[in-house]
């Protein structure tokens, strides 16, 4: 990609200075525009003009879309038992994020994770997840897993011991690969690697 667009106003990645791959999507909010780049960092841009507002450098390649804060750094989750490559998912003051463990490119085994958006502690961890990041709808955590064939949704809030209630899971004939659900009208939506899009009530 070597643009990304928001309400029709086009922001080119060399005028970032970063070039690259970008796998990154653009967050728009309150006149800026939120992108993370191939070259560790994520750019607050000025919707209008384009214009760099501010520039935070992280210690990789950014891959998942910026979720929208002010700019300043209020904590930071070390990912030391594997790697995150999706957007995370916010619903009030919880964070809910999708973790891969690899031996090669794809991922062996995976979890979502939800954390306190206040500190970043950890409330409680399910397997799902990998190339493949959560939704967020009426109290509940949608996903599909890179490492096995299942749909599934969970409790957001937990049980309050580090885990949290699977409500259900459907199984499908293949994994899922960077694609995130849709929820709308109670139903949830997600693309498979089969080539078929799965609707879910």
């Amino acid at each position: 990609m070597d643009r990304a667009t928001v309400d029709g106003h086009a922001y080119r990645s060399d005028e970032m200075a970063s070039g690259g791959w970008y796998q990154s999507k653009p967050t728009g909010a309150e006149g800026k525009v939120f992108i993370g780049t191939p070259s560790r960092f994520v750019f607050a841009l000025d919707h209008e003009t384009g214009e760099e507002i501010w520039r935070f450098e992280l210690g990789a390649a950014v891959s998942g879309a910026p979720a929208y804060a002010n700019g300043t750094k209020l904590w930071e989750y070390p990912i030391e038992d594997g790697c995150m490559n999706a957007s995370p998912a916010l619903s009030g003051n919880r964070i809910y994020i999708s973790m891969s463990a690899r031996q090669a490119a794809i991922p062996v085994a995976s979890r979502i994770r939800c954390l306190d958006a206040d500190d970043g502690t950890e409330i409680w961890e399910h397997p799902g997840g990998g190339i493949t990041g959560p939704a967020v709808a009426g109290g509940k955590v949608y996903f599909a897993s890179t490492s096995n064939p299942f749909f599934c949704c969970v409790d957001a809030e937990g049980n309050g011991d580090g885990t949290t209630d699977c409500l259900w899971r459907c199984e499908m004939s293949e994994r899922v690969y960077e694609s995130v659900p849709a929820i709308y009208a109670g139903r949830a939506f997600i693309l498979n690697e089969d080539g078929y899009l799965y609707a879910f009530e």
